[in-house]
């Protein structure tokens, strides 16, 4: 902690160490790291929960005023306004060498630790953090919903941790966010929807058994993936198809049945005088209706003499 009393020490990158032991919230002072923008403890074994009063000291990465350079000077690879020295950091989840970097970037990166207990909310108070990573580590409780605080955030992993509940909606008010990596954790619940978080994969949220919704194939409610109602119009013409298809199908196996079993029974009554009743009823009609054919032709043929 004794590196805190360099009030311009602006980056402080201690990775790829054997630094171990944790940070004693006793030792933190107030007035330490006033200009730290870059800090990177990561691939070291540290061990033990993060002091909240750590992330208060951090004065340079609350003030959003100090994130802004005037406007005619923004492109000027100016050296007041890029550090000078190259700089290897997790940015958006890759490993990059950064040969000119804004001094206004911030970042935080505690990946590959041993750190545990709860993510502090004061980290949610640094409104000028671009990047945090608290990736493999053994983290617990919730994500903290301060984090939403936090507006020009780019990239925020929390992957491979032991983090538990919902995810927070506040998250999805930080509409500059670009890579989200909550995945390998114990979150459980439905996936905030809108803004950044609709443009998000599913490797994002992949290793959290209890998470539902988009883009993961698990709906939220019911369990299933939830469908969209089909529309009014495709109904009818499910209903039109149905009739114009099927009823006809429908009344031509009729009709032909009814002939083919009409046929038979008749054939049947005939050749076997039974039930009497309709043997004789259909004798009748049959005698009746030769009567009248032969009738028609005795007046034919009186009519062609004449």
């Amino acid at each position: 902690m004794w590196l805190g009393v360099f009030l311009n020490l602006k980056v402080l990158s201690l990775r790829f160490n054997k630094l171990n032991g944790s940070i004693v919230s006793t030792s933190i002072k107030g007035y330490m790291f006033p200009q730290l923008r870059v800090f990177d403890l990561s691939y070291n074994e540290f061990i033990g929960d993060l002091p909240t009063v750590l992330f208060k000291i951090f004065k340079a990465m609350a003030n959003e005023d100090e994130d802004r350079i005037p406007q005619g000077q923004r492109y000027l690879k100016h050296k007041n306004y890029y550090y000078q020295d190259s700089l290897v950091i997790g940015m958006k989840g890759q490993e990059r060498e950064i040969v000119k970097i804004l001094i206004t970037f911030t970042a935080i990166d505690l990946s590959c630790n041993e750190f545990e207990g709860h993510i502090p909310n004061s980290i949610g108070d640094l409104l000028a953090l671009r990047e945090l990573n608290l990736s493999h580590n053994m983290f617990t409780g919730l994500i903290p919903g301060s984090l939403g605080n936090l507006s020009v955030l780019e990239s925020l992993d929390l992957s491979s941790n032991q983090i538990g509940g919902a995810i927070p909606g506040q998250l999805t008010s930080i509409s500059s966010l670009e890579v989200l990596n909550l995945s390998h954790n114990k979150l459980v619940g439905c996936i905030p929807q809108g803004s950044q978080f609709n443009t998000f994969e599913a490797n994002s949220y992949q290793g959290n058994d209890g998470l539902k919704g988009k883009p993961l194939s698990q709906g939220c409610g019911n369990g299933m993936t939830p469908q969209l109602p089909a529309s009014k119009e495709f109904h009818q013409e499910d209903d039109l198809s149905f009739l114009s298809g099927c009823t006809v199908k429908v009344v031509a196996i009729g009709y032909g049945c009814g002939i083919l079993f009409g046929l038979f029974m008749g054939s049947l009554m005939l050749l076997t005088g039974k039930p009497e009743f309709i043997a004789r009823f259909v004798e009748e009609e049959a005698y009746k209706l030769a009567m009248k054919v032969k009738r028609r032709k005795s007046n034919t043929r009186r009519r062609r003499r004449n």
